[in-house]
Order: structure tokens, then C-alpha cells, then sequence
């Protein structure tokens, strides 16, 4: 099934973002030399976005930023981490409802995938091998929920 998508898949730019709601405020990532990230950049796999490749060469795990800049750090494809906490998840959802984030083309394309942060967000050798057999299927479909994986 990787053969089949291999042209296509290096030419995608990908971006993984997670978002944690704290006590008071809302914090957005964009996930850089750890979690699920760890799975997705290689030279033949989703090449990063300027901005993110700034955070990888920098050596950061994730960055933290506005989500004014969400539109800077954005790629073709979106991989959502949403966190299991009630709060969270329903800022996640209020801000998927927004009109920026509407706007990013991964979002008008279907191409965000939303997936569990406690099931995906890790780097270790068995979650990248659940990763390698769930890609060729999040690869061939578009997003038409926002259900997790």
C-alpha cells in the first residue's frame, strides 16, 4: 500500500499541532522532535514547512504559539493531536470552528487528520509501527469529521 502512495506522499508538507487547555488559558504546539512529529519528517517522508523546520533544526520538541500563527506554521496537511481532558478537547473544538482556522487551505482541502494525543503523541517503536499501518489509510482519505483516531 506505501508503494502505491509513495510519489505523492514526499510532496506533501505536513504540520502536527496539539492544543492544551490549561486552568487559565489555552496553549497551542506545533510539535517538532517528539510525539507523533517523530514518525512523519524524513527525506522520504512529509517534508516540514519553513517555520517548522526552523523548530526541528533548532532541536525542539514542540513550540508554543499563537493562534494568529497557525496560518505561518500550516501545511498541506494537518495532523491534529486532541488531548483526552473534557476542556481541552472542547477548546480544541471551538477554535476547528473558527474562521482562521476554516481558512487554512489543509482545512478547506480535507486534509487534517485528528487523532487521540494519549494513543499517537509518542515517539517509541510501537506506536511508530501503529502509525506506519494507520498513514496509508489517513493518506488516502480526506476529513470529513472531526472524530479521533
Amino acid at each position: 500500500m506505501f508503494k502505491a502512495i509513495e510519489m505523492n506522499f514526499v510532496t506533501f508538507v505536513n504540520y502536527a499541532i496539539r492544543l492544551v487547555q490549561t486552568e487559565n488559558e489555552s496553549r497551542l504546539f506545533v510539535m517538532g522532535m517528539s510525539g507523533l512529529s517523530t514518525g512523519l519528517y524524513h527525506a522520504r517522508g512529509f517534508q516540514p514547512t519553513e517555520p517548522i523546520r526552523k523548530v526541528l533544526s533548532d532541536g525542539l520538541g514542540y513550540k508554543e504559539i499563537s493562534t494568529e500563527e497557525l496560518p505561518f506554521y500550516a501545511g498541506d496537511r494537518i495532523f491534529m493531536l486532541i488531548p483526552g481532558n473534557a476542556v481541552s478537547r472542547q477548546t480544541a473544538e471551538v477554535m476547528m470552528q473558527s474562521s482562521l482556522w476554516g481558512n487554512l487551505p489543509a482545512v478547506r482541502n480535507g486534509l487534517v487528520h485528528v487523532l487521540e494525543a494519549e494513543r499517537w503523541n509518542y515517539g517509541d517503536a510501537h506506536t511508530l509501527v501503529k502509525l506506519l499501518n494507520l498513514l496509508p489509510e489517513l493518506l488516502l482519505s480526506t476529513s470529513t469529521s472531526k472524530t479521533a483516531l
